[in-house]
């Protein structure tokens, strides 16, 4: 379509063709909606003709970097046998060469043709089996060299092709072709040796994985000595650069296994850390503090005493002393160092028999045979209040995790619940024949537990005072513990075995034997993987949960760690938040 354009101006008259009137209204469309690129567009039409110049560059382009008219077949698909056979004898060819340069060129090529030629048979999806057993047969070739290796154990994790995206070293591999450069002469033998034997399986990977560089008569190394350090030089650097790529992965790989190990390891038992008081034959009881700077221990005379555990001093306040001096008034005796690292607490009317720590050791609770518990400032070590309940001695004293409730247990059968701003018990566990001789809170603070000398550890609800559990034991018991977790319940007694008790179901998850005294105090770690019994002969059992809990049926046990302290006897042994073990023993008879 052809129309008339006339300019008044200056009566010119110019034929436009169709495209011509299509583009102009684009543009006249696009300057009204006041696009800015008009220009631009005008000026970046597209060529339509190209000049002879033009023509014979692109083609050349496409010559150099393109194979027209050509089409691969995969050979390696169709035969392992065909492929390996071909790559001995080019293996073989090559070892028969004399020694000389080309034997060295050709040489250094058969160990990426080999990771090239697995990689190939992969991708045929062929027999998996006859796959591996290739890799076998061959890679010993290459295992004296440090660097083919780690690429040589790669590959034998890599089983199909998608196995090669989680392997860094053959992705690397895998991800460009092998740069190589060889001599002329070299290049013609090799092609003359694949021409004459038909390996046209290997012919195919070279073409496909190898970018070799035929040099010329003028870059002729001038000696074989030369080359060959140019060449080790060559394939170290890039070698190399696929070390660099991946070491930080192979470390990140290695700190991640050895993390794996040791949470599958079994825990390691703790230390244990004795604190032994010697000359204590009216010793009858001990703890220490949850910061293990303090520790507390209530003696047969009625009075407490305690221990400054760190650096610091302990003691209140020195009194004052007139300013005025007298004749008749006596110098000041100066404290020792060993008097200023305790203090004596002293109120109670009969002997001390347990003690527990309130807020943090701001508060000290101690129970006595006076049926009486009491509550001490930690800040000016002066009491803070008596509470009173029990109608017999009081053996045993818990403080809730929560610092809420406070339980006791007495010669008269009963566990009784306390708060410390009430004086009378809030609630009176009354269930047992016999003493109750220790109590222990859940970890929720929902749950207590007694153990009795009626041979029995009962589960009481502290919401409403209602039993939920009876667990029966052989002997007397006189120690409990909860495991930080809520699953577990740890009981031993008189019958020396530690018993761990499933609250889910009720019954015995695992019977521990080992002591040959009675077991007079037990305490989990925080993670409730460890569990520690200690005996009156001064014995400590360290049990771990996943190689000792086994069904009381089970003939096979794995000894515990044993810790052999040289007290006569032990009064308590705890677990401290931070991990370590925590004995209180004495030197002499306990009373």
């Amino acid at each position: 379509m052809n129309c008339t354009f006339v300019n008044g101006g200056d009566n010119d008259i110019k034929k436009l063709s169709g495209s011509d009137l299509v583009k102009s209204a684009v543009n006249s469309y696009l300057r009204r909606r006041r696009y800015m690129e008009t220009e631009h567009f005008r000026k970046s039409d597209l060529v339509l003709s190209h000049s002879c110049k033009q023509m014979t560059v692109a083609a050349t382009i496409e010559k150099d970097v393109s194979r027209l008219n050509s089409i691969i077949f995969s050979t390696i698909s169709n035969d392992i046998a065909v492929a390996e056979q071909q790559f001995t004898k080019l293996r073989s060819w090559i070892l028969e060469l004399p020694e000389g340069r080309s034997r060295h060129e050709l040489h250094a090529m058969l160990f990426p043709l080999f990771c090239h030629l697995y990689l190939e048979i992969l991708r045929g999806g062929l027999d998996r089996q006859a796959t591996s057993k290739f890799l076998k047969r061959h890679q010993e070739l290459f295992m004296g060299n440090d660097k083919y290796r780690d690429i040589i154990e790669e590959l034998s994790l890599v089983l199909t092709t998608q196995d090669i995206e989680s392997k860094p070293l053959v992705k690397a591999f895998r991800s460009c072709k092998y740069e190589i450069k060889i001599n002329s002469s070299t290049m013609a033998i090799l092609y003359k040796y694949l021409a004459t034997q038909s390996h046209v399986v290997l012919l195919q990977v070279l073409q496909t994985w190898f970018d070799i560089e035929v040099l010329s008569s003028d870059n002729v190394f001038e000696s074989e000595d030369d080359m060959i350090e140019d060449f080790s030089d060559e394939k170290a650097d890039y070698l190399e650069s696929l070390y660099q790529q991946t070491q930080e992965d192979k470390e990140m790989r290695h700190l991640q296994e050895v993390i794996r190990l040791v949470r599958a390891s079994p825990t390691p038992p703790p230390p244990l850390l004795l604190y032994s008081l010697n000359n204590s034959e009216s010793v009858c009881c001990a703890k220490v503090s949850r910061s293990g700077k303090l520790m507390a221990s209530g003696y047969s005379s009625s009075q407490l005493k305690l221990w400054s555990l760190s650096e610091s001093k302990i003691g209140p306040p020195a009194g004052h002393y007139a300013t005025v001096d007298l004749a008749t008034n006596t110098p000041p005796q100066t404290l020792t160092i060993q008097e200023q690292r305790y203090s004596y607490l002293r109120g109670h009317t009969g002997p001390v028999t347990g003690v527990d720590y309130l807020y943090d050791a701001e508060v000290l609770l101690s129970v006595s045979q006076d049926t009486t518990m009491r509550a001490w400032r930690m800040a000016d070590y002066s009491p803070a209040a008596i509470y009173r309940g029990h109608n017999y001695p009081v053996w045993s004293v818990v403080v809730s995790s929560l610092g809420v409730y406070i339980a006791t247990g007495s010669q008269d059968s009963t566990a009784r619940l306390w708060n410390l701003d009430r004086t009378y018990p809030l609630r009176i566990f009354a269930g047992h024949c016999q003493d109750v001789n220790c109590v222990q809170f859940h970890p929720n603070s929902s749950y207590l537990a007694t153990g009795s000398a009626d041979r029995s550890v009962r589960l009481w609800s502290v919401t409403d005072g209602s039993l939920v559990r009876v667990f029966s034991s052989p002997g007397s018991v006189l120690a409990i513990a909860f495991s930080p977790n809520g699953q577990h319940l740890a009981s031993a007694g008189d019958d020396l075995r530690v018993r761990v008790w499933d609250l889910t179901s009720g019954g015995v998850l695992a019977e521990l034997k080992g002591h040959s005294t009675p077991v007079i105090a037990l305490d989990w770690s925080k993670d409730s993987n460890i569990l520690a019994s200690a005996s009156l002969d001064g014995t400590v059992f360290v049990w771990n949960s996943s190689l000792h809990f086994k069904p009381p049926t089970s003939e096979t046990m794995e000894n515990p760690a044993k810790y052999t302290t040289n007290c006569s006897s032990l009064l308590n042994l705890q677990c401290l938040p931070r991990g370590n073990l925590v004995a209180v023993g004495t030197q002499g008879p306990v009373s």
